[in-house]
């Protein structure tokens, strides 16, 4: 019978070290036989490598970015607290598990993530994903996920490199993952803002024709918002009288044309899905637009009737000269 034990001790100099004992027990001679091992050197390599596991928790704890990793094997050997964060689960419900389960949290179910990219050719997985770039031996990508953030969502920028050892040999992959969505919702923003003001522009010499009445002014700015709003339909009233009507329409939501302090029309849309905030907003920007052009004619219209007025006036004083003479 043999039974194995480690313990702490001390060298005749004083020098402590820890030994491995063996103990084998001899049944037929009663006799018990130690041998011993010094395993000091192999003690304090775990003593190290458990001191440096502590740092490297630490460093990526104290990252602004979510991070995990994964050894050779892929079981999850790194969850940071941003990543908890992130995906609400905790590093205690992770670390160690394998088979893609780091998908779970972020994608609802294992599959391959970016992270995979590093050791399989995937062009599957990599179409998952947007603006995918290798630069050494990292890889780069962004991608939008729900489930993020209790079901907020959000839109991340990963960065997926190799962990190497001492050696120089891959043990394992992390992944860097930062949430870029104000950076997106700006971006989307500033479209959205360049989108309106070229659609704008281009109906700017419409707008401004001696020849563009109310009735064709209204139609190509209804025919843009439905195409813009993606409505089913609706119309567009000036002094309570219908200038344009497009689509198909039972109840639709309607944005006042105001110039000043005074309502002159409306235009009224129908969407099924209801209006997002960009909607509203181009709507607004286009009933704007289409208040000053409708009062750049309404105003033309009073400039000629009262030239008209002036021209008769004229007449009747030079007949009146006339007569006096």
């Amino acid at each position: 019978m043999k039974n194995n034990s480690g313990g702490f001790t001390k060298k005749k100099t004083g020098e402590p070290f820890y030994v491995h004992v063996s103990l084998t027990y001899h049944p037929h001679t009663g006799e018990i036989i130690a041998a011993t091992r010094d395993i000091t050197g192999q003690v304090e390599t775990e003593k190290l490598l458990k001191a440096e596991h502590r740092k490297f928790k630490d460093l990526i704890d104290s990252l602004p970015d979510a991070v995990f990793a994964v050894d050779k094997k892929g079981r999850i050997i790194a969850w940071n607290k941003e990543t908890e964060k992130m995906t609400g689960t905790p590093a205690d419900e992770m670390l160690g598990r394998d088979g893609q389960a780091y998908s779970i949290p972020f994608h609802g179910k294992p599959r391959p993530a970016l992270l995979d990219l590093l050791f399989h050719d995937m062009p599957e997985i990599e179409k998952l994903y947007e603006n995918v770039r290798r630069e050494d031996h990292n890889i780069y990508g962004e991608i939008y996920l729900p489930n993020i953030y209790n079901g907020r969502g959000g839109h991340l920028q990963l960065k997926v490199s190799p962990l190497y050892d001492n050696k120089g040999d891959i043990i394992g992959a992390i992944e860097i993952i930062r949430d870029i969505s104000p950076l997106k919702i700006t971006e989307k923003k500033l479209k959205a803002e360049l989108m309106i003001t070229s659609t704008l522009s281009r109906l700017y010499p419409i707008m401004v024709s001696p020849k563009a009445t109310e009735k064709i002014i209204a139609n190509k700015i209804l025919t843009e918002l439905l195409k813009i709003t993606k409505s089913s339909g609706g119309f567009i009233t000036f002094h309570d009288k219908i200038l344009a009507s497009k689509g198909k329409y039972t109840n639709p939501e309607s944005t006042p044309i105001i110039i000043g302090d005074e309502l002159i029309g409306r235009i009224s849309l129908e969407k099924d899905e209801g209006f997002n905030e960009f909607d509203i907003k181009v709507i607004k920007r286009f009933a704007q637009y289409l208040g000053l052009a409708l009062h750049r004619i309404e105003y033309e219209k009073r400039l000629i009737k009262h030239q008209a007025r002036l021209k008769i006036l004229n007449k009747v004083l030079k007949a009146s000269k006339t007569d006096k003479r």
